[in-house]
């Protein structure tokens, strides 16, 4: 067998080191929220992009194609779950709305292609 998703936590520093060692600053809410959203958003983007690919290819890939969609938005909706130190906590303590639309989008990716 072969490990198709592995997943693993990636931290970050709150604090930012510019280009010269005394310039650091912490960041915000806004600057921490948008850094955990990227995650989940590229995989609700690799979903849908996998959708739209098993749309013109053969069945036999197609299929491959789904079952990749759906592994995407589970992982997306795995991870934005407000557990710490899961990215959803830093993205719902950010804009609880911008949460809302991107665990809404990576559900109904993941329960949608349930049914096909």
């Amino acid at each position: 067998g072969f490990v198709f998703a592995a997943p693993g936590a990636v931290y970050f520093s709150e604090r930012y080191k510019g280009p010269f060692a005394f310039t650091v600053h912490k960041l915000g809410k806004k600057e921490v929220g948008m850094i955990g959203l990227g995650g989940p958003a590229v995989n609700i983007v690799l979903g849908a992009l996998f959708i739209g690919l098993s749309l013109y290819v053969l069945p036999a890939y197609s299929s491959l194609l789904l079952f990749a969609a759906r592994i995407s938005f589970f992982l997306a909706m795995f991870n934005l779950l407000p557990i710490p130190p899961l990215d959803g906590e830093k993205v719902m303590s950010w804009d609880m709305r911008i949460w809302i639309v991107a665990i809404a989008l990576a559900g109904a990716g993941y329960v949608g292609l349930g049914y096909l």
